[in-house]
């Protein structure tokens, strides 16, 4: 996994200060699986996808779909488990706690930033 930062890039404003990426086929698989819950601040970035799943999770997330130039696509608010979300065209996606997407203001169209810790 390679560790990052989440902002926006119009106004700097920080998302997640702790962010993880997948950085092989086998991490994109596991996703949030058998890890322990996600904090709120934290999420996972999974590249490439353009889909999920929830199916042995035990918690709700958020989940918020991207293009390559991570401008926002699709959102999905309290994802519970057991279920699928998918966005064509997305390049990949980034997995919070539940609540996460209004707490941040996310909205379809802004673009986010990824910093490399």
């Amino acid at each position: 996994m390679i560790n990052g930062v989440i902002s926006t890039q119009h106004d700097q404003k920080l998302i997640l200060p702790h962010v993880m990426k997948t950085s092989s086929m086998m991490e994109r698989m596991q996703g949030l699986l058998f890890r322990t819950p996600l904090r709120e601040d934290e999420g996972l970035l999974i590249k490439p996808c353009s889909s999920i799943h929830t199916i042995g999770m035990q918690y709700d997330i958020d989940v918020v779909f991207l293009s390559n130039d991570l401008s926002i696509k699709k959102l999905f608010c309290h994802v519970k488990p057991w279920r699928c979300a998918m966005s064509f065209g997305a390049s990949m996606v980034l997995e919070m706690i539940s609540g996460s997407i209004d707490k941040f203001g996310l909205e379809k169209n802004m673009i986010l930033q990824w910093e490399d810790k």
